[in-house]
């Protein structure tokens, strides 16, 4: 019998980035609101392959950012956002990332 072949993914995690609310009339209407952003990151590459935007209640958004903050994830989807589509966008970031540093490392053998 073959060994059955298992492809393996790569590791997703995401990371909560609190940003300040600088719109004064909607900080008055709601002193207790938190904005910011989930980023989503592939232990591959670098930046952040998508992010999606919050605004909550404080309170909703600290629960949000201790569940998830640098968790390591291999399935989610929030609204639209999907992690088959991430994976499909790291793959093409992380082998144009690789073709850039090829071509530097090529330059810099002058």
């Amino acid at each position: 019998m073959k060994a059955e072949k298992r492809k393996i993914k790569k590791k997703l995690f995401f990371s909560v980035v609190e940003e300040g609310i600088m719109n004064q009339d909607f900080i008055k209407k709601h002193p207790d609101y938190a904005g910011g952003r989930i980023e989503i990151h592939h232990e591959d590459y670098p930046y952040d392959i998508d992010e999606i935007r919050l605004m909550l209640p404080r309170e909703m958004f600290e629960i949000i950012r201790d569940a998830i903050e640098l968790k390591d994830i291999d399935y989610f989807q929030i609204g639209n956002v999907h992690s088959d589509d991430i994976y499909k966008r790291a793959k093409k970031l992380i082998k144009g990332q690789n073709k850039y540093w090829k071509k530097r490392w090529k330059e810099a053998k002058l």
